[in-house]
């Protein structure tokens, strides 16, 4: 009975390896949160886009006017930094800080105790604005692109204007507070997309200290970032955050608007009228969440998302799919198959349509939070005479548009198709491509018998061989018991 009970506990175990060698290993993310258990901001407004799929991961009352405090300097600086790239000045220029610069500013703010007549250069002064937040190094800057401040903060509001600021107005070139002085979590977004590109900008807020040198008035001075995401001493440091600046005013609460990377994702988090130390600790909360639940999927397989639109007049159909691959946030978990879609597509076409033809657009939902957005372009040529029909090229080189997103949920300018979006399993796949997957499905079954035939073939060769090893001592057993028979 022991030996029957041990080869079949060795059965079991072998059946148990088979099984562990052909099931899919599944991943484990994180500590196991779900994709709705992401940081709340504690602040009043915010809002936090991924760049690359432009997919809006959270937003609230982002359209709402609120202070910015001194996140109103990187307007300045932006400003500043076009300047000198168009020619008109450059970083090695002096400015010479007027009396007004200096004494501009009430004295019990932000400052860097910069005299009359002191000398700095423009990428000396950039660094005083972005790192400790130096009021008077904004005035300063204000005359020098400008020529007096009053210009300096027309400039501003028409460079809002140009980028879609809609909901934003300056009046100061710092941030100090007035009743006028407003923009939104929104727009501020808007205004760091266009600081990231501007080297010099990016180079300035990732710096956590730098030494002001000597100047003509003053001894050499140390700067500490404000930001205190990017200082690796502190407790709010966070090595995916790359960039960004804070403010701070009574009215305003604390702001802080950053560019942080995750491997691929590339994050815009802006956060206004928090409470202290609220706008570190929930960005750096943020980004963690970020790195280990979620991640940026490229969608390759358009097919999937094919529809039929029908032909005006005809009882015929063309396919149309997504015009290229495109690129979306889903939490590890997820399955993108299991996305709602939303087609917004002509309710019919004429004849002729040509492969990369725009017909529509195609939303890809994860509960209520957009994470897709892209054209939908014919498929192939439909009713084109002596012309050879095929598939809509993926590589972004088709007519049709590439995926719209721009971090709100777009405007249909279609008009919405009155058919439900199709899955794709009901649709699209022609004879051939159907053949193509019912082919590799059955490569898989037979892969998967193979390996359960190669199981069952050790696990009796094992049997076979325990039942001979045990058949052999028994024999041998018997031997030597009828031997000392024998003998006695």
């Amino acid at each position: 009975m022991k030996m029957r009970k041990s080869v079949w506990k060795r059965a079991l175990a072998l059946v148990c390896a088979c099984v562990v060698l052909i099931t899919p290993v599944l991943g484990a993310y994180g500590d196991g949160c779900e994709a709705g258990e992401m940081p709340i901001p504690g602040c009043e407004a915010a809002y936090v886009v991924e760049l690359t799929s432009g997919t809006v991961v959270y937003s609230n009352r982002a359209h709402e006017k609120m202070y910015p405090a001194s996140t109103t300097k990187l307007m300045t600086a932006l400003l500043a930094a076009e300047y000198v790239e168009s020619g008109a000045g450059n970083l090695s220029d002096v400015i010479i800080f007027s009396e007004e610069a200096v004494y501009g500013i009430p004295r019990d703010t932000m400052h860097i105790n910069i005299s009359v007549g002191e000398k700095l250069t423009v990428e000396q002064v950039l660094y005083a604005i972005l790192l400790p937040s130096a009021n008077e190094a904004c005035l300063g800057m204000a005359e020098y692109v400008a020529g007096d401040i009053e210009s300096f903060i027309a400039k501003m509001n028409d460079r809002a204007a140009e980028l879609g600021m809609t909901n934003t107005h300056y009046v100061t070139a710092n941030g100090l507070h007035d009743e006028e002085h407003y923009t939104t979590a929104y727009d501020m977004s808007l205004l760091m997309q266009e600081v990231l590109g501007h080297e010099i900008l990016v180079r300035v807020m990732s710096t956590a200290n730098y030494v002001l040198p000597e100047t003509n008035m003053s001894a050499a001075r140390s700067l500490t970032n404000t930001n205190k995401c990017i200082l690796s001493e502190n407790e709010y440091y966070n090595p995916h955050v790359v960039c960004g600046k804070t403010g701070y005013t009574t009215p305003a609460g604390n702001t802080l608007v950053t560019y942080s990377e995750v491997e691929d994702q590339k994050y815009i988090t802006v956060l206004l009228k928090a409470n202290q130390g609220m706008t570190f600790s929930s960005t750096d909360k943020l980004m963690d969440y970020f790195a280990e639940n979620v991640r940026l999927t490229k969608v390759e397989n358009l097919i999937d998302f094919a529809v039929s639109v029908p032909v005006e007049g005809e009882s015929s159909v063309i396919m149309v799919q997504p015009a290229v691959s495109f690129s979306m946030l889903t939490h590890v978990t997820d399955d993108y198959n299991t996305y709602r879609k939303e087609y917004s597509l002509k309710e019919s076409v004429t004849l002729p349509v040509y492969a990369g033809d725009a017909i529509g657009t195609l939303y890809l939902y994860d509960g209520e939070t957009l994470v897709a957005s892209v054209s939908m372009v014919s498929r192939a040529n439909y009713g084109v005479a002596d012309v050879t029909t095929g598939p809509v090229s993926t590589d972004g080189s088709s007519s049709g548009e590439g995926t719209d997103i721009t971090g709100d949920e777009p405007q249909q300018t279609e008009q919405p198709s009155t058919q439900k979006p199709q899955d794709s399993t009901q649709t699209t796949a022609d004879p051939e491509e159907r053949h193509a997957s019912f082919g590799k499905v059955l490569v898989r079954v037979l892969v998967i018998l193979l390996l359960c035939v190669v199981a069952c073939v050790l696990i009796y060769a094992v049997l076979l061989v325990v039942s001979i090893t045990s058949y052999n001592k028994k024999k041998k057993k018997r031997r030597e018991s009828s031997g000392d028979s024998e003998k006695k």
